[in-house]
């Protein structure tokens, strides 16, 4: 295993990354952001304070190397069904537009 990195839960300062060199596993630095860099997966790893499966403390998440949080399985979901009730309302007022009731019952 190339890289490994721990987290405690009950005690967020307690985080560590390992890149494997020469053998040995080395540390490895936080950046001058405070992140652990994977060279494996080329993201970083960051502390997140916020809720996730109703649980709310800091969390570790994978983030790009540019900032952007990775979304977890239920942002996804949250953002595919917004999108998916704009489109339906973009095509209920295009229905509107042709004089068609999208809420009228057969």
């Amino acid at each position: 295993m190339p890289e490994y990195f721990w987290y405690d839960p009950f005690n967020p300062q307690d985080w560590a990354g390992f890149q494997l060199q020469a053998g040995t596993y080395r540390p490895i630095s936080q950046d001058e952001q405070g992140r652990l860099i994977s060279q494996v997966l080329k993201l970083a790893l960051v502390q997140w304070s916020g809720t996730y499966k109703s649980i709310e403390t800091t969390w570790l998440r994978w983030a790009t190397l540019e900032g952007s949080l990775l979304p977890t399985a239920e942002e996804r979901q949250r953002r595919r069904a917004e999108a998916e009730r704009q489109r339906a309302d973009r095509l209920a007022a295009k229905l509107r537009a042709l004089g068609v009731d999208p809420d009228e019952q057969d």
